[in-house]
């Protein structure tokens, strides 16, 4: 819905515990975008345990929930790593 509270993790990062991150908003996000030169991979458990999801470049996810990590889900850590633009792309 991209609508509500966001939260801007800038990559290269490891999140190794959300909860801790940004616990105001932890259980609460609904939505996620990622940005055009980011990768992100998701993790059921803490310190990058349980392998859950993967989201690429450019990617808008509208409900977290569909891929049972939102307010429903069970998001607990997660990668951001930096892919480098495509020649002759706008950096």
């Amino acid at each position: 819905n991209f609508r509500g509270d966001a939260v801007v993790v800038l990559g290269p990062s490891d999140v190794t515990d959300f909860s801790r991150y940004a616990p105001k908003l932890w259980g609460t996000i609904e939505s996620a975008i990622v940005g055009p030169h980011a990768r992100v991979e998701t993790f059921d458990g803490r310190d990058f345990s349980q392998p859950h999801a993967e989201f690429r470049p450019g990617e808008r996810i509208a409900d977290l929930d569909a891929q049972r990590l939102g307010t429903q889900g069970s998001l607990a850590s997660f990668r951001v790593y930096c892919t480098e633009p495509a020649a002759g792309s706008p950096r």
